[in-house]
């Protein structure tokens, strides 16, 4: 018999989560502030505080804004070409030294330039994102090293932040980032509120 997904291993090098863990962390704000919390250099006990360390924060939000509009652009091509971001976190692509120089680049990914190739570049986008990301907020990747030559990508900060990108274009990208902020912190309010009245 097969173990369940709250045992099995979510398959990707270097990440000892559980598939069931992995999912989650795509599907919920909670369990994405859980795993950031586990690799920052500072707590991250809830949503709330994950939002001021990321969301709240200019330089990240502006980095969030840029990977919206091209994944939700499918990177300039169609979405028969080119998916928004890839299936699978692309944590092989971010441990393959050839990707250094497109991942240590100033310019996002370009198809005909090092490489990048209509059929990896939605990988290796969401790697130069996630890596703009830590730039933009370094409490939150204490593993890796992205400040200088060569840059070291920890398995797990690729995975968080991959998973943090996807989700707030799931999350923002039809009413945008504050509407979407605002609605979460009303379904919040209301949970809160529905919480209380059954504990009575």
């Amino acid at each position: 018999m097969a173990p369940s997904n709250s045992s099995q291993p979510c398959g990707l090098p270097g990440v000892s989560y559980t598939k069931f863990w992995a999912s989650k962390t795509g599907e919920h704000w909670g369990a994405l502030a859980g795993s950031f919390n586990k690799a920052s250099s500072i707590d991250i006990p809830n949503t709330e505080k994950l939002f001021e360390e990321t969301l709240k924060k200019a330089a990240v939000r502006n980095v969030v804004e840029q990977f919206m509009e091209s994944a939700s652009n499918n990177h300039g091509y169609s979405p028969e070409e080119v998916p928004p971001y890839p299936r699978k976190i692309p944590i092989m692509q971010a441990k393959d030294p050839k990707w250094m120089v497109v991942f240590e680049d100033s310019d996002r990914p370009t198809v005909g330039i090092n490489g990048v190739i209509k059929a990896n570049i939605s990988e290796l986008s969401l790697v130069w994102y996630d890596i703009q990301c830590m730039k933009a907020a370094p409490k939150l990747c204490k593993q890796s090293q992205v400040s200088r030559s060569p840059y070291y990508l920890d398995p797990y900060d690729i995975f968080h932040w991959s998973k943090f990108l996807t989700k707030c274009v799931k999350s923002f990208r039809e009413k945008g980032i504050d509407a979407g902020l605002e609605k979460l912190k009303m379904s919040n309010l209301m949970r809160l509120a529905l919480r209380a009245i059954w504990a009575v």
